[in-house]
């Protein structure tokens, strides 16, 4: 009797038409810095991947941005369901060539990073080669010098070289590398051990 209930269970279950999607392939999206060619390496298959539902609706759409409804059909093709919202999928993973090391379980990777998002559960996906994305943004921290909680406006106008330290921007007089060669260049605001002066100027090293 169990074993005629699981065979009735089994046959009545029904998760719908199988979605298999390729993101890496044939997909337009899919810029690489570095290409087999560069390497004369062949292209790995994706790793680290990871995909998530985000938990509200929105209105569903291709990757092209056409808003259209999704129909649901079961196994047999037979429609079941339209909507006209879907969660969100977001999925990120690393893709491209990667050079073996003999002997060993490791190569070396000339891997991007890239994000993918479905509107249209999992129809269609808009992939985002993130790697490509790694220096820029929408804002700068650190100019001042303090670690960018102040205002801009208050580095002054013959601070006109910037630093970049561990993601950090600070703007620095010329001749930054020698802030002892002219008596008071920097010393005069940041100090003798240009760890900051006496009226709050910042340090050279924040």
């Amino acid at each position: 009797m169990p074993a005629l209930l699981l065979a009735c269970m089994t046959a009545r279950a029904d998760d719908g038409e199988k979605t298999i999607k390729e993101m890496t392939g044939g997909n337009a999206d899919i810029q690489l810095d570095v290409t087999p060619e560069d390497i004369g390496a062949h292209v790995a298959d994706a790793e680290h991947a990871f995909i998530d539902m985000m938990k509200f609706y929105v209105p569903s759409q291709a990757a092209s941005g056409l808003q259209e409804d999704i129909i649901y059909v079961d196994v047999d093709g037979t429609e079941r369901e339209t909507l006209s919202v879907a969660k969100p999928l977001v999925n990120v993973f690393i893709y491209g060539p990667a050079i073996e090391v003999e002997d060993t379980a490791f190569s070396h990777s000339f891997m991007d990073t890239f994000a993918a998002v479905s509107l249209n559960d999992g129809e269609n996906w808009k992939t985002t080669n993130l790697s490509q994305h790694a220096d820029m943004s929408s804002f700068i921290l650190g100019v001042d010098g303090i670690g960018g909680d102040g205002d801009n406006d208050e580095v002054p106008d013959d601070h006109t070289v910037i630093e970049r330290n561990e993601g950090l921007f600070a703007f620095h007089m010329p001749g930054l590398d020698y802030p002892y060669s002219e008596p008071g260049q920097c010393t005069d605001c940041h100090g003798a051990t240009l760890q900051g002066g006496h009226h709050s100027e910042p340090s050279c090293y924040s």
